[in-house]
């Protein structure tokens, strides 16, 4: 009599949570004590454990029906970050589009997104957008999905392969891992590491975690578009129609902390014939300073610098302008970036 009340319970429980959002969509991350190597093939045996969240749908270019080529998606999570092992199946691996491009610039290209709601407050999300080639892509979403900051960059992983069937499942039996239905299957995978570190949540002390989750494919070359928790052109907002992430268990306090220092020295010697008065001069002098960024809670974060040093700051790059208007060059320096 007991269980069945705690079963009640935890029911009613998952089922308060959920009816939050507006989409039934529902997939559930395994904890594991076993973290996936990050090659980008599938081939761990703890990615089996997972249930995979699937029937992608189309938004383009055929709203609301099955997407062309099969989507499968795993999640995994331990004490120090979620695993996303992804599987886009496609029959013609040769005509992936695959594009090397500059990190958060998003250019055509297959890819797959990972988007979260881990506040599950239907307003934000964190987009993890990953290119065939394994470029990234990081943006913080905002105003249910209307704004976006693009310059916010996250420490991650991800790690791609284009897979193109059994020829290439038969060129791997001289590996440890022998060849199976991961490296059999024509596509391209992707395996990706968000520590939880760079996320923002409130674990829910009762261990049922609900986040907001929304998947996202394009195939280049049929301009398509598929979503796992697919959000109607006609519908208003969009991170309000997310689907659900359960994330059952006690999950880590996001704890933020990154210490950037530098140190700089500089010298200077004068030839004594080149020097006024005539005598060798020799200058020696250095600097230091660090940027700090500590989260004191949740929602709060402290973002702290002294003496600080652009030098390695991204260069702008080079623009020919030959239109009468001023050309713009976006804030790089990440001390000015945050929020």
């Amino acid at each position: 009599m007991k269980s069945f009340l705690k079963c009640s319970v935890g029911f009613l429980c998952w089922a308060s949570l959920l009816a939050a959002g507006d989409n039934e969509r529902t997939v559930v991350a395994t904890r594991t004590s076993i973290a996936p190597r990050l090659d980008g093939f599938l081939t761990e045996e703890v990615w089996q454990t997972a249930p995979a969240a699937t029937d992608f749908l189309q938004r383009d270019p055929d709203e609301g029906r099955p997407e062309t080529g099969k989507t499968e998606i795993r999640i995994l999570y331990d004490h120090e970050a979620l695993y996303f092992g992804c599987m886009m199946h496609d029959a013609e691996p040769d005509k992936i589009v695959a594009r090397l491009t500059r990190r958060d610039n998003e250019i055509d290209s297959d890819l797959i997104s990972v988007r979260l709601d881990s506040y599950h407050d239907h307003k934000t999300a964190f987009e993890f957008t990953v290119l065939a080639s394994g470029v990234k892509i990081d943006i913080l979403q905002y105003n249910d999905g209307e704004d976006e900051d693009d310059s916010w960059d996250a420490v991650w992983e991800v790690e791609t392969q284009i897979l193109r069937g059994l020829a290439q499942a038969n060129s791997l039996h001289g590996r440890a891992e022998s060849a199976s239905a991961a490296t059999a299957a024509a596509g391209w995978s992707a395996e990706i590491k968000i520590p939880f570190n760079v996320l923002r949540y409130s674990p829910a002390k009762d261990g049922n975690n609900v986040w907001g989750l929304n998947l996202i494919r394009r195939v280049s070359r049929k301009n398509e578009r598929d979503e796992w928790a697919l959000v109607g052109k006609d519908q208003s907002g969009y991170i309000s129609h997310y689907g659900h992430l359960l994330l059952a268990g006690q999950l880590p306090h996001p704890k933020t902390f990154q210490l950037l220092p530098y140190t700089v020295g500089r010298g200077e010697v004068r030839d004594r014939a080149l020097a006024q008065p005539a005598s060798a001069t020799t200058n020696f002098n250095g600097d230091a300073g660090f940027d700090l960024k500590y989260g004191l809670n949740s929602s709060l974060t402290l973002d702290l610098t002294m003496n600080p040093d652009f030098g390695q700051v991204e260069a702008d790059p080079e623009v020919l302008n030959l239109t009468t208007f001023e050309t713009f060059y976006p804030e790089k320096r990440p001390f000015f970036l945050e929020s």
